[in-house]
């Protein structure tokens, strides 16, 4: 029965998967666009998820956050290990724009300085959430487990997914006017650095429902109230360290302060907050089987209980930041580089 369970749940994910697949590029300029839309990783392959591939059975694997397995009452219980060439990947660039516009952070080592590589990766960042939301309403308006067999819960879901695709339309427009201006100093930028090697990335956009100090901000029944972006990057690196970029339009208030709260903090409450970021807000989070074996049962049991309670069905139940149990960049985590001794 639980297999029965299992298999039906893959069947209509896939199917949900094939009724919302969109390949557009998300770049301005379209006159350069290649016919070819590809399977664009939103966090690097050859470098960042090299980092986190370890041998699970016999193969290399990594773990995602939104690769689940359940139990037969539809409990998490526990990681699916997925192989690096299908990690994180979306049809969201044709592939001269991925190869052109990203050479710079994928050829080079990543300078938090330089706001064109934070720039970068913010980019990358948002488009990937950006290409779900376009996907997702799709999907709820095509698929028939939500067109057809739960009509009803379907077209409330679609005009949810149309009000988020309002909102982050308007962020697209500005990314690229500030990508076609090469001012990449208009973002408003957090950036933190490790000197050691913690085996987890991400890569995405979120809107924070509370502050760290619990103001309430993209939390509202109000369909006019405009939901304000934090794109949001982890990215270890093959000489040993580990960066964190966090950005936002200026002129989004609400996420100036929620950047402005968190880089008040030091560094253990900071650590603390992002990991709790990882968990809550990031679907496309990707950690090392080796990290996961360093949970041990109570911390694996943590996380995936966290993972359950804070998706976005459940969320709503915390009124503020949420905290987890979890520091990630907790020194027990630490991997050695391949290029380190």
């Amino acid at each position: 029965m639980k297999e029965n369970l299992e298999i039906e749940l893959n069947k209509q994910i896939s199917e949900f998967g094939k009724d919302s697949r969109i390949k557009e590029c998300f770049h301005f300029e379209k006159k350069l666009c290649s016919d070819k839309i590809i399977s664009a990783h939103s966090i690097q392959n050859n470098k960042v998820l090299n980092l986190l591939e370890s041998e699970v059975n016999g193969n290399l694997k990594v773990l995602s956050f939104l690769y689940l397995k359940h139990n037969k009452f539809g409990k998490v219980i526990s990681l699916k290990p997925i192989g690096k060439k299908s990690a994180s990947t979306f049809f969201g660039f044709c592939n001269y724009h991925d190869t052109n516009i990203f050479k710079e952070i994928e050829n080079n080592e990543i300078d938090l300085n330089n706001d064109k590589h934070c720039f970068l990766l913010s980019y990358r960042a948002f488009a990937k959430d950006y290409h779900a939301k376009k996907e997702t309403l799709k999907g709820y308006k095509k698929n028939k487990f939500y067109s057809i067999t739960h009509k009803l819960l379907g077209l409330n879901l679609a005009e949810g997914s149309e009000i988020g695709l309002r909102d982050s339309s308007f962020v697209k427009k500005r990314l690229n006017k500030i990508f076609e201006k090469k001012q990449f100093d208009e973002l408003y930028y957090l950036t933190y650095e490790l000197d050691y090697l913690i085996p987890i990335a991400l890569s995405g956009s979120f809107n924070p429902n509370y502050s760290y100090k619990g103001k309430k901000l993209n939390k509202s029944s109000d369909i006019n109230i405009i939901y304000e972006f934090v794109n949001f990057v982890i990215h270890p690196t093959t000489s040993g360290k580990t960066l964190i970029i966090l950005s936002c339009l200026p002129e989004h208030e609400k996420s100036v302060l929620f950047l402005d709260e968190l880089d008040e903090l030091k560094t253990l409450k900071f650590e603390k907050a992002v990991s709790s970021l990882a968990i809550a807000y990031i679907e496309n989070t990707f950690i090392s089987p080796i990290l996961w074996e360093k949970l041990g049962v109570i911390g694996q049991e943590t996380l995936l209980n966290e993972i359950e309670n804070t998706n976005p069905m459940n969320r709503g139940q915390y009124k503020g930041f949420f905290h987890s149990e979890i520091n990630f960049f907790d020194l027990k985590f630490k991997k050695t580089a391949p290029n380190t001794v």
